[in-house]
């Protein structure tokens, strides 16, 4: 005889499964907000473009979001690169500093991921959403 779950089980399964829901609409929104940022706000800006930088972010809460420092891109090679890892890791924006252009979108659903974007020529920012589990981390330089 085949069990059926518990009406407890299965409204748990639902709450659970609406808070993953609310919770990403609640970064996106928050990502919309954020989209006009000013690269003056943005923390460690270096002062020079031909210097190799590093900027990162931790997300500390679950359900929230981080929001690097601006790099610029590389001098020569015209690109940076940036990772997320951990297990809480869902969605990341790479914006423009400089306009707030949103450059490229992506998910990472915990692990480790690395891209490179090339042809780009201004200052960036690795913008990071977290789900239930904090501790994802961002990172994006341009060496």
């Amino acid at each position: 005889m085949k069990l059926r779950p518990s009406i407890h089980l299965r409204i748990g399964r639902a709450a659970r499964l609406l808070g993953v829901a609310v919770a990403t609409t609640a970064v996106l929104m928050t990502w919309s907000s954020n989209a006009s940022a000013k690269p003056s706000e943005a923390v460690g800006t270096p002062a020079a473009i031909g210097i190799q930088t590093t900027a990162q972010c931790v997300v500390v809460l679950p359900f929230s979001s981080c929001r690097t420092g601006s790099v610029p891109a590389h001098s020569q090679g015209h690109f940076v690169r940036f990772a997320l890892s951990g297990p809480g890791c869902i969605a990341y924006q790479v914006i423009d500093s400089r306009n707030g252009v949103i450059v490229r979108t992506g998910t990472a659903f915990g692990g480790k991921s690395q891209t490179t974007l090339y042809n780009v020529y201004s200052w960036y920012e690795l913008d990071v959403g977290g789900g239930l589990v904090a501790g994802c981390v961002g990172v994006i330089w341009n060496w």
